[in-house]
This record gives structure tokens, C-alpha cells and sequence, in this order.
């Protein structure tokens, strides 16, 4: 049986620290409605956010994120 893998393609993680984005007023509620309307997977912890992006919502994701000034490191894991 043959069968089609239908999960994305996932083109890196993007980390959002919070101590260089601390000249942001309510980064975490801002980074959350961002990611609910790009609907991203997406981990928010104490220190940072980290975003799963896929291939195809990343620019509207980085587009979005950048408006805001927010600095982001991307993790980008190449096989």
C-alpha cells in the first residue's frame, strides 16, 4: 500500500529571543496574533518563541514580524 505523505515541508525554526526584543511592549501577545493569523506552529516559553515556519507562510510570517522590528535568528536544518 502505497501512501502519500501530506505534512509540510517545514523550512526551519526561527527563534525570538526575548532579551533582544525587549524594546517591544507586549511581544509575546504581538507574536501571538501573528502566528495565529499565519497559522503557525509555534512554542513560547519564558526566555523565547520559537516558530516552526513552513516553506510556503514564511514570507507573510517574516513580512509581519519584521513591520514590528522584532530581530529574529532563523535555525535552518539542512540535511
Amino acid at each position: 500500500m502505497k501512501t502519500q505523505s501530506i505534512s509540510p515541508a517545514f523550512s526551519g525554526k526561527f527563534i525570538i529571543q526575548n532579551k533582544d526584543n525587549r524594546h517591544i511592549n507586549y511581544l509575546y501577545n504581538k507574536v501571538s496574533k501573528i502566528v495565529k493569523t499565519n497559522q503557525v506552529t509555534s512554542e513560547f516559553h519564558t526566555d523565547k518563541i520559537v516558530i516552526n515556519a513552513d516553506k510556503t507562510q514564511e514570507k507573510n510570517l517574516l513580512h509581519s514580524l519584521k513591520e514590528l522590528g522584532i530581530k529574529i535568528f532563523p535555525l535552518v536544518n539542512k540535511k
